[in-house]
């Protein structure tokens, strides 16, 4: 549990509000100018946070990803570990960056996985908190690392420092986490063999760097050479191509769906389809899909009216998806009317489409079902029939 989840625990009733952020107390203390982030799902409690807080010296901005910020909070103390570690070691700035930029991105990669906001991480509590843990004189964090990377054993280099050092004390949840959500973290990985398992630092650099090759795109290049041409077309000439996004299963495709599909192009220029992933619909919707993911995205993609395809794979990715894909419509089914409406808060409309009545998956699946349920009765009733010997 993250700290605001451990109060709200205690007190339910409470606006628990997450303050963090690079702001190390020495800094502070002297008045050098400083930025930090107030994180409340309620929006209006972290901006009175925000007007309590900001000052000539201390600028505060907000954010309602309390999760995400948290958890940039107590991982980015391992990186600075392998930060350290690898100043220790007598490597340089080359490495100190590649540990930065990589460490980040683990973080992100579980942060999203658990149904945080990826612009948290490319904030102040993420990048901004991260580069300073990692690299400067104050960091307990990276003092530790160092001493370790030096040949110090981890609890000697953990008295050296003389007080708490979080990075080691936050190793064994993000182990946890990453297995639970599985998240491939081998800089936290590898920081763990060393400060846990007491693991040589030089043969775990050897390991990270001989890892197979890996690409640092987010989605598959064909998706963004499709998405990238389409939109070169769309605004040919200066015009403004609206974007609109659907969400569903899209299993057992039917004329419903293409029915849903036409008249959501028709309220823009280009159409994002974003599809339950397999472990989205098991994990999180508790249903198995006859088709899978791949299977129903080659159908979806098959359909004229749909420019893109991707994957749902949590709850929260709708409010991310709009500010990604600069998402302008938002369409869904009527049966789902007024559940989304809280997306109009990031400047999208929201649009309910009526249903096509007579068709629905369920409706398919349940017929199939009953069909074969009288088949199989008809059937039995026929085998008896047939071996009755009174017959």
């Amino acid at each position: 549990m993250t700290m605001s989840e451990v109060i709200s625990s205690e007190i339910p009733q409470a606006k628990v509000v997450a303050l963090s952020g690079p702001t190390h107390a020495e800094e502070v203390a002297k008045d050098l100018p400083t930025t930090i982030v107030a994180a409340c799902e309620d929006i209006a409690v972290a901006e009175l946070v925000q007007e309590v807080f900001t000052n000539p010296v201390m600028r505060v901005y907000t954010n309602t990803d309390v999760k995400g910020v948290e958890l940039c909070g107590a991982l980015k103390n391992i990186i600075a570990l392998a930060s350290g570690i690898s100043t220790g070691l007598g490597y340089g700035d080359n490495t100190k960056a590649a540990l930065i930029t990589r460490g980040l991105a683990e973080i992100e990669r579980l942060g999203v996985k658990m149904g945080c906001l990826p612009e948290t991480f490319s904030g102040l509590a993420g990048v901004g908190d991260l580069i300073v843990t990692a690299t400067s004189k104050h960091s307990r964090n990276n003092l530790c690392g160092y001493l370790i990377g030096q040949g110090y054993d981890p609890q000697e280099a953990v008295k050296q420092v003389g007080m708490v050092v979080e990075g080691i004390n936050a190793l064994p949840a993000a182990m946890e986490l990453a297995a639970k959500y599985d998240v491939e973290m081998p800089i936290v990985t590898a920081v763990d063999r060393i400060v846990n398992r007491r693991a040589p630092a030089k043969n775990a650099v050897h390991e990270l760097m001989g890892r197979e090759s890996k690409t640092e795109l987010s989605k598959p290049l064909l998706d963004m050479n499709f998405e990238s041409a389409v939109i070169k077309n769309a605004t040919k000439g200066n015009q403004t191509m609206k974007r609109v996004i659907t969400y569903g299963t899209f299993d057992l495709l039917h004329y419903g769906h293409i029915n849903l599909l036409r008249r959501a192009k028709a309220l823009g220029d280009y159409l994002i389809v974003v599809i339950s992933s397999d472990e989205f619909n098991w994990n999180e919707k508790h249903k198995k899909c006859y088709f899978t993911y791949e299977q129903r995205k080659a159908l979806v993609e098959a359909i004229r009216y749909v420019d893109l395809v991707i994957p749902e794979e949590s709850w929260s990715q709708k409010r991310t998806d709009m500010h990604e894909y600069h998402i302008d419509t938002f369409v869904m089914g009527d049966d789902w009317k007024g559940k989304f409406d809280f997306l109009k808060e990031e400047g999208v409309e929201v649009v309910y489409l009526p249903r096509t009545p007579e068709i629905s998956s369920s409706q398919i699946k349940k017929e199939l079902y009953d069909a074969n349920a009288v088949d199989c009765e008809s059937k039995t009733s026929h085998d008896e029939i047939n071996t009755d010997p009174g017959k």
